[in-house]
């Protein structure tokens, strides 16, 4: 699933020449180059009933939904378009009149990969957007920045199943953000890195500096929705995670945001199929550290999947259980489970077709599900309030530290406290980065 580019560099920003190619659609993608999405901003959009704001850049309105305000589609920088293609961002440009808030936007430009984002194609370059979720009254809310996974290729903040509904309820504000993805997000070729350097900028990982752009909305903007910019928390799974871990790290992300919650940012397998080690980190030098292991599945799915999946702890932790495929209504058998992880991986090689078999399953009905949500939930809200996962009525969840190696537990057993998960391994991959790093 590739597809080349030349790039002239008298067109470099103007447009793209594409040799060859395999990925069927690869003409939606020209289609769309240099494209904007046009925003209908008008005074006659509103009414009593929904919320009006005023930002630095004008005024938006939002929506009510699911017992939250949102305000969707908000540009946290200029279009990166012609000029500014393959460009650090830019801020966002003001408006007139009341901006309408109530619909997502575009996703940014992605290769279509069938049964896994046909919503979101063709998408646009006009893509670096924000979604912001509030408790309907109130100030001074922590805020939880969401940076959502896709392999830095595909995905979007409009996906159904980051709806934060029971993170809102727990009282916090959460931000949804868009960022260049694919060749417009991480793409240096020769030609880019000259030009770089004559204009004295940064090259490559554009998506990053997307991200690191939009914190900086963040901390002007917030406290308008009602959230504290002296209390952000980023997280995200999987290349969202991993996004997560670059940030914590990067000089020009200091001070634009206070704890950190990684989510699968290193996919290492553990017991059956891609069962996950996910930590907490207040992002900070030596900053006190939570680690945890999810290894929950609904009930009815439980026979036919060896562990918990890629990705099936989001509904848990945003309470979307809802927007997500529903759990079967009788229980699956296990007679074939290898065979149906060998049949979706083989889809997704030879098809680059996304089986449903990936997708995260949940039974919004069922009280064990509810729990689990209930628990997670109230842990990330927890720590985006104070730095710490726990909250009462919940068993302690202690620091982390490599020597007792303990983490809290959410599975479908007795949820608890582990021990020593895949000593051995991690301790051979402590072993190995030691040497590498030259620490021994």
């Amino acid at each position: 699933m590739h597809f080349d580019i030349t790039i002239e560099k008298s067109a470099m920003r103007k447009g793209l020449a594409f040799n060859g190619g395999s990925f069927a659609g690869i003409g939606f993608l020209i289609a769309s180059l240099g494209a904007t999405f046009s925003v209908s901003v008008r005074a006659d959009v509103y009414n009593e009933a929904r919320p009006i704001i005023d930002i630095k850049n004008g005024k938006l309105q939002g929506v009510e939904e699911y017992g939250m305000l949102a305000f969707k589609n908000i540009p946290y920088a200029a279009p990166p378009v012609g000029e500014l293609r393959w460009r650090p961002p830019r801020p966002a440009k003001n408006w007139q009149g009341v901006r309408d808030a109530s619909q997502f936007g575009p996703a940014c430009i992605q290769p279509l990969v069938e049964g896994l984002n046909p919503e979101l194609i063709p998408g646009s370059e006009d893509c670096l957007k924000l979604n912001v979720y509030t408790p309907q009254a109130g100030k001074n809310f922590p805020v939880m920045v969401w940076i959502h996974g896709g392999a830095l290729l595909t995905g979007s903040a409009s996906e159904p199943y980051y709806k934060p509904i029971n993170l809102i309820k727990e009282g916090v504000i959460v931000v949804i953000i868009d960022y260049r993805i694919g060749k417009l997000g991480f793409f240096v070729p020769k030609e880019l890195a000259e030009e770089a350097k004559e204009n004295d900028e940064p090259v490559g990982n554009y998506g990053i500096m997307d991200q690191i752009e939009a914190l900086k909305w963040v901390k002007e903007n917030i406290r308008t929705f009602g959230g504290d910019p002296n209390n952000v928390t980023i997280f995200g799974e999987s290349a969202g995670g991993r996004s997560v871990t670059w940030l914590m790290t990067s000089p020009t992300s200091k001070g634009l945001f206070h704890k950190a919650i990684a989510e699968s940012a290193q996919q290492t397998p553990l017991r059956g199929q891609v069962e996950e080690r996910y930590g907490f980190d207040s992002a900070g030098k030596d900053a006190p550290s939570y680690a945890y292991y999810f290894n929950y599945l609904t009930p009815n799915i439980r026979a036919s999947h060896p562990g918990a999946p890629h990705t099936f702890e989001i509904p848990y932790v945003f309470g979307s259980m809802g927007f997500v495929l529903p759990s079967p209504a009788k229980p699956e058998s296990g007679e074939n489970q290898c065979s149906a992880i060998e049949k979706a991986s083989a889809d997704l090689r030879q098809r680059a077709s996304w089986s449903t078999y990936w997708f995260p399953t949940a039974d919004v009905n069922d009280k064990r599900d509810q729990s689990i949500s209930r628990q997670m939930s109230k842990s990330w809200a927890a720590f985006a309030r104070t730095g710490n996962p726990n909250f009462s009525g919940q068993g302690e969840w202690p620091l982390y530290n490599l020597r007792a190696d303990v983490l809290r537990e959410f599975s479908q057993g007795k949820n608890g406290l582990v021990r020593g998960l895949e000593k051995d391994r991690i301790d051979y991959q402590i072993k190995t980065l030691r040497v590498f790093y030259g620490m021994d």
